[in-house]
């Protein structure tokens, strides 16, 4: 397969830095880490050599994160940057599937609401709403997953986290026909497992939630349980792409 680096430009002429791991497939996952986190980091290099053999991956940093530039705006800007990504990503390939983690999630909720050019989507460890979000970081298991993802790559430019953002629990509900596999870990110290409950409450169909026992937060499902965190996401993305 092969893996490059591409460079697209925001609307508001940021650089937003994407790898793409090709196999001239059809079909293609955009991989959307969470905070802190980029798609150079050991982890989430690995999750997507995980799903490049049934499909073309892009894995993207978001702005304020890794070698995209700009500032991290806690899902604001991220959701025009989604756009952008979604442009270059329906010129080349027929079905589009979205994997996202976290604050990662929250941004592609927000798009893929107001947008009908995504075909499948994966959330893991979701808010419904930024305000929502408890991060006891006073907790073992919290302290426990900040160090984890101290990975090389890591770390974010922090923009303002008080702009006007959508809520994805009010808008959940549009995402809707679009398939939504919601994830999350039952001892998820930084977003409550209790946020995708609610969020797969008030979705439309198609829809599935799966809980990790004892899983703690996003990219850490796939570190502790690589083998069922990996199955459940390539047995839906190739049911629903």
């Amino acid at each position: 397969m092969n893996v490059k680096e591409l460079y697209l430009k925001s609307k508001d002429n940021n650089r937003l830095a994407i790898n793409i791991i090709s196999g001239a497939k059809d079909k293609v996952i955009i991989i959307c880490p969470g905070f802190f986190q980029s798609k150079d980091t050991p982890t989430f290099g690995a999750i997507a050599n995980s799903f490049g053999e049934d499909f073309d991956i892009i894995s993207v940093d978001m702005r304020g994160h890794g070698r995209s530039g700009g500032l991290c705006t806690f899902g604001v800007k991220e959701e025009e940057d989604l756009s952008v990504i979604i442009d270059y990503a329906r010129e080349r390939y027929k079905r589009i599937g979205m994997l996202a983690f976290s604050l990662g999630a929250l941004a592609c909720v927000n798009y893929v609401s107001g947008s009908d050019r995504v075909n499948s989507l994966v959330l893991v460890s979701a808010p419904m709403a930024f305000e929502e979000i408890e991060n006891q970081f006073w907790k073992p298991s919290a302290v426990k997953t900040g160090l984890r993802g101290l990975e090389k790559s890591a770390g974010a430019r922090l923009g303002n986290p008080f702009l006007d953002k959508k809520k994805p629990i009010e808008v959940i509900g549009k995402v809707s026909p679009t398939p939504v596999l919601f994830i999350h870990g039952q001892a998820d110290p930084i977003v409550s497992v209790r946020h995708s409950r609610a969020l797969y409450k008030a979705a439309g169909e198609p829809k599935k939630l799966v809980i990790f026992d004892k899983g703690s937060h996003a990219q850490e499902l796939f570190q502790d349980c690589k083998e069922k965190f990996v199955s459940e996401i390539q047995a839906w993305f190739k049911k629903t792409l």
